[in-house]
């Protein structure tokens, strides 16, 4: 597939709109018409996440330069865009003409602020004394826009792909049922109007075709019956026909293996584990003085088992268990000679507990996203209790909060980032002659990538840093810093 298309296929994924309050040139009698019609119209449905614009439509409507100028102004709502986090927004402009109101739905698309599609009707004038009725003034309102998202020759798009299975944005809301067909093409290529900036044309090269197999609120799994060898079916892409199925089809019998593939091809959901090989340094240094101390390292090999249960899709609990062993030798700090610890042995042994919130960009379980956690972790060091060598066993623990977040690049690659921050953090050491440790502090950073084999299982690989330190009240005072790099096997379930 050309990297032009594909990039087609992600700049016109249209997962995110947000609804523009209305303009009309009768002091603003249809915006709360339209607001209300528009939310219950995307509210039904589970094509696009609607993004709440209240806050932008209020800043755009008391500001100085007249609305209807604003809503005009494509560098305005590019920035209205940015600020929603939207892709698309649905513009309305009402105008009073004699005795008609003419109503104009344009749908656009970020960052140039094209338009996809438009819609116009109009309304008769309500007779003296008598006001528009409300149901029917909504009913034309959403009607025009389901023409506006119809003229578009995109039914939904690829979520996701599992060996011979895929996942699509469409749910019972968008009326796919099970037996269903559905016709798959990348975009090659979209036409503009040079001077009007609309899209005029769509042109798709097909890809395959899948059968849906299995229906659920706001996305179906299809199994694929035919692909494009050259051009195989992938995230993205979008579904350009639907072919209903016979009521017959809907009766299906499986064997228990294939009964057994369905469920294995359907998206987690209750959480994951996975298993990491730790591979890097021990870097030790501690000061007695400011003149004087000893400094070490030595190669560290570990493993890490880290896990999530979800309670909800968004909610979740964590927990983290590691340890390793390292080679350790160090040197005077002030002559830069070898001690006599040299080639003794450290290790440690990590544990963390925690949940968090993870914040969903679109209704892909993989898609964008970020989360913020919290909770207790502890950090145990071993090294040989020895007065001369200023080396003692400790333990770093307290509390933790944390941010992070997965980006996929390129369908099935993506970018995996943490950052755990110690809070109310403490330290003891078990050399009964260390004077008592007043402040210690914590800090967690890993940073990979990740590549999704399928819905169930994912390879990731990574650095991570994790540096720890505490002072004691005499003066003195150690650092520890792990940096390891290491591969995973992710396990969803």
């Amino acid at each position: 597939m050309s990297q032009a298309s594909t990039e087609l296929d992600r700049r016109f994924a249209l997962e995110t709109v947000a609804v523009l309050r209305a303009w009309d040139n009768v002091d603003g009698l249809f915006a709360d018409y339209v607001q209300e019609a528009f939310r219950d119209y995307l509210a039904a449905q589970s094509r696009f996440v609607a993004i709440d614009a209240t806050k932008v439509n209020s800043v755009l409507s008391s500001s100085k330069i007249p609305y209807g100028q604003l809503i005009e102004d494509p560098k305005i709502l590019l920035q209205a865009s940015r600020t929603l986090k939207a892709e698309t927004l649905v513009r309305t402009r009402v105008y009073k003409e004699n005795s008609n109101y003419r109503f104009q739905v344009d749908w656009l698309l970020a960052p140039q602020m094209e338009i996809l599609s438009s819609d116009t009707f109009r309304l008769e004038q309500p007779a003296p004394g008598k006001s528009f009725g409300v149901e029917e003034l909504q009913t034309r309102l959403q009607q025009s826009l389901d023409r506006v998202i119809r003229k578009i020759p995109i039914q939904g798009h690829v979520t996701g792909r599992d060996q011979d299975s895929v996942t699509v944005n469409l749910g019972r809301s968008s009326g796919i049922r099970r037996g269903d067909t559905l016709k798959i093409g990348t975009l090659e290529e979209v036409k503009r109007h040079p001077l009007l900036k609309t899209v005029v044309d769509w042109r798709f090269d097909p890809t395959g075709e899948a059968r849906v197999e299995s229906v659920e609120d706001a996305l179906s799994f299809a199994k694929i019956l035919q692909e494009n060898d050259r051009r195989p079916i992938a995230r993205y892409q979008k579904i350009v026909t639907i072919i209903k199925a016979e009521e017959d089809s809907k009766v299906e019998v499986l064997t228990g293996e294939e009964a057994k593939a369905r469920e294995l091809r359907q998206s987690p959901k209750n959480g994951w584990f996975d298993g990491t090989l730790w591979i890097g340094s021990f870097k030790r240094d501690y000061s007695s003085s400011p003149t004087s101390g000893k400094s070490g390292s030595g190669f560290l090999i570990g493993a890490k088992a880290e896990g999530q249960l979800w309670l909800t899709r968004e909610w979740f609990t964590e927990m983290t268990l590691a340890g390793a062993t390292s080679g350790y030798s160090q040197k005077d700090t002030a002559t830069g000679v070898a001690t006599a610890s040299s080639g003794v042995s450290a290790s440690l042994v990590r544990f963390k507990l925690g949940g968090g919130y993870t914040f969903f960009s679109t209704p892909d379980l993989f898609g964008p996203r970020g989360w913020i956690k919290g909770g207790f972790q502890t950090t145990s060091y071993r090294l040989p209790l020895s007065a001369a060598e200023e080396t003692s066993s400790n333990s770093v623990k307290g509390l933790f909060l944390g941010v992070g977040g997965a980006l996929p690049l390129r369908e099935p690659f993506g970018l995996l980032l943490n950052l755990d921050f110690g809070i109310l953090t403490s330290a003891s050491d078990d050399n009964p002659a260390a004077a008592s440790i007043s402040g210690a502090s914590s800090v967690n950073f890993y940073i990979g990538g990740y590549y999704r084999l399928d819905q169930r299982m994912t390879l990731k690989a990574g650095f991570e840093i994790l540096s720890q330190g505490a002072d004691y009240a005499s003066g003195a005072g150690f650092s520890q810093k792990v940096i390891t790099f290491g591969p995973s096997l992710v396990y969803y379930f």
